[in-house]
Parts: structure tokens; sequence; C-alpha cells
């Protein structure tokens, strides 16, 4: 049977039998389009265009929903993205609740290769995925027009259980991962992301040629925003308004709360920062490490980084902390701010919040050819207005 009309053109020779005895239809046969304009059928601003196959399908449903199916063939073109890829051999089947799939792409921008497994028959979904992926022309996909030029290669290994990412157990596994052009490049033999769920205890670590580190405790992603604000509305309340996590959180959440610590490091890549074209390049390790405790109602963060461009900017000695005690929020920061002929300037940045109030010092030494310093201290006083609008008043100490 054919189907034509303004969308295009659909074949299909299939048999459709039914079973009364157990309420059930089987359906096999074929499918075959020389192209049917799918964003015509999909709202608003879909990246799907015309969709031209052909494949053997059969499948099995009940009065309910479809128990099983597969499908085996090769999609002669898709648009996508306003891209349009040629010859993807897919292989898929469906079992009840769990889905395998096998995906072969060859085109002249990138080939993939991909293997999947997913199971959502059981309350924690698994999923096993393995994915090759070789000279990936992100610009010429339209997917990164920043990548122009470079290409992308990389195999990964996936393997996870779990109803959420934070009560995840698994891994993610990226090898042999190159970036570049024929002139330039930088690769990474492996990231590593292992994620494990105990009762009362979560962490993910992360391995790799240059960041490593982990996340421990008890932590919810989606409602770290609002343990920030709750803690932060202590000292800023006309700034930052006290919020719950939303309700959807909370539902799904018995309790929501946030105490966790992070601790990572990471390796300066120079040749990655340029080609990424990176806002700041390190050219030593750096730290970062930090906590956010909604028991205590507390916060701490603390980076250290030895050297660092930012642009043109170099920049050594840079140190952050951000810490809060019961009745201050305080931050401090200080570098030294290198000239061509590496002469420092010297920066420091201290300030805290408190009921509504800003205290805020900048001082500076230089230490180049000419020699000059300076101090400068404000403070200022937040409130709302009548209109619900910030009123700011400040006030400059003499120095």
């Amino acid at each position: 049977m054919a189907l034509k009309c303004g969308l295009g053109e659909l074949a299909t020779r299939l048999t459709i039998t039914g079973d009364s005895t157990l309420n059930r239809l089987a359906c096999y046969g074929q499918i075959e389009s020389n192209g049917i304009d799918v964003s015509k059928i999909l709202a608003g601003n879909s990246p799907v265009g015309i969709v031209a196959l052909k494949a053997n399908i059969n499948g099995i449903a009940n009065q309910k929903k479809i128990t099983k199916a597969a499908f085996d063939g090769k999609v002669n073109r898709i648009d996508f993205n306003q891209y349009t890829y040629n010859d993807i051999d897919i292989k898929a089947q469906l079992d009840n609740n769990s889905y395998n799939a096998q995906v072969a792409i060859d085109d002249p921008n990138g080939q993939i290769e991909l293997e999947g497994f997913v199971d959502l028959s059981n309350p924690d979904t698994y999923a096993n995925v393995i994915m090759d992926c070789t000279n990936i022309d992100l610009a010429a996909l339209n997917l990164v027009p920043q990548a122009a030029g470079n290409k992308l290669t990389f195999d990964l290994s996936a393997n996870y259980s779990g109803k959420q990412i934070e009560k995840a157990n698994g891994y993610i596994h990226i090898s042999d991962l190159w970036y570049g052009n024929t002139k330039e490049s930088f690769n990474w033999k492996q990231l590593n992301i292992d994620a494990q769920h105990t009762t009362d205890q979560q962490q993910i670590t992360i391995t790799s040629d240059y960041i490593n580190g982990q996340i421990e405790g008890e932590y919810t992603f989606n409602t770290i925003l609002y343990s920030l604000q709750d803690i932060t509305s202590q000292f800023i309340p006309s700034v930052v308004a006290p919020k719950q996590p939303n309700e959807e959180a909370v539902k799904s959440e018995e309790n929501v709360k946030n105490n966790f610590e992070w601790d990572f490091t990471v390796v300066p890549h120079l040749k990655m920062a340029q080609l990424l074209k990176f806002p700041v390049t390190l050219t030593d390790t750096a730290h970062i490490e930090g906590s956010i405790e909604d028991d205590k109602q507390l916060i701490q963060l603390k980076a250290a980084v030895p050297y660092m461009w930012a642009g043109l900017t170099h920049l050594e000695g840079i140190n952050i902390n951000l810490e809060n005690t019961d009745q201050k929020l305080q931050i401090s920061a200080q570098t030294n701010i290198l000239n061509a002929q590496q002469k420092a300037t010297s920066v420091a940045l201290y300030g805290n919040a408190a009921n509504d109030s800003l205290e805020l010092s900048v001082n500076w030494d230089a230490h180049t050819q000419k020699l000059y310093n300076g101090y400068i201290s404000l403070g200022s006083k937040l409130s709302k207005n009548e209109n619900n609008e910030l009123d700011i008043d400040i006030n400059i100490h003499p120095t």
C-alpha cells in the first residue's frame, strides 16, 4: 500500500494478524519511503526534516501498549539541524520495557558506531552503552560552529543503574579522545566518571589526564541552588530571598538536603586551552575545594591557582576563600598581576556581608619601575523600598 500526501510518500507491505484469545495483534512486513517531511508533523521548530528509509519491522501489541517490536533497516536520508545524513544502518528491538539498538553512521563528516541496551522494567533504570566516534566534524554537522576546522575522535563506554544521577551506581569511561586538525591537536588518554551510592552516602569520582577529584556526601543537584540561596539569604536578604525547592523536587525526595564536599585538581594543558579558546589558561596545577552543609547552614570555597593567563593578563598566586560563620559571609582574594617585565602588582580584596550590610576593601602594591600603592574601603547598606525595589546606600570610608 502506498500513501501520498503533502508530507511525502510512504509505501508499506504489512501483514497484521489478531489473536482474540490473548487480546493481541501481531504485525510484520516492510516500510519504505523516498522522503517524508517530519518537520511538518512535529510542532514548533523541529530539528528533524526529511526522512527517507527502508526497513523490515515486526511487533506485537495488546490493548494497552506495544510489548515487542523490531526494526531492521537503513535510513537513506535524515535531515537533522539543517544537515543531511545518509546511509544510517539501524537495528533495534523492544521487549516490554527493555530496548536494544545498534546504529552505524558512515558520513563524510564523521563515523559513529553505537550499541546500547536500556532496561526500564525495574524501579532503577539500567543502561549499557558502547560508542565509537571517529573524525566527527562538529562544525560541518551544524552542532558546534565554533569548532570549524577541527575534528573529534573518542571511544565511550557507560554502564549505569539508578533512578536519578545522584543515586546512580556505574561509570562513564571515555578513552583515546583526540581533537584538532593536521597542524595542531590535543588528546586525552582517559576520562573516567565513576558513581557510587549507598544508603547514606553518594560519591562521584573523576579521574583523567587533566582533571581529578571527587564529590562526596549527600546531595541533589537540582536543589543545590536553593541551598546556596537559603544560606546567603541570612546575610543579604534584600538581594537574595530564601527559597524552597519546587514542589516537584520536594515530591521526588523524602528529605531534600545537601551536605557534601568537593575536592578537585586541574592540570594545565596549553594546547587544549588554545584550541577550545578558553577564556583563561592555566600554566600550573590548580586546586579547588569546598563544601555545602544545609544542616549547619555553612558554605566554604577555597581555590588556589599558582599561575594563570586571563586573555593577555598574566596572574600568579591566586588565592580565593569564601566562607561563612553564624554572623558573617566573608570573602578574600589575592593575586599578583605581572607586566611584560615580570614585575608584579599585588592586589588583595576583602569583604563581608551581614544584616544587609556589605563591607569591601581593596589594596594594591606595585613593584614596578614606578612604585605605587593604594587602599580603598567602602560600606553599603541594602534595603527594599515601598515599591519592593532595591535601595543601596554607599559610604566610602576615609583611607
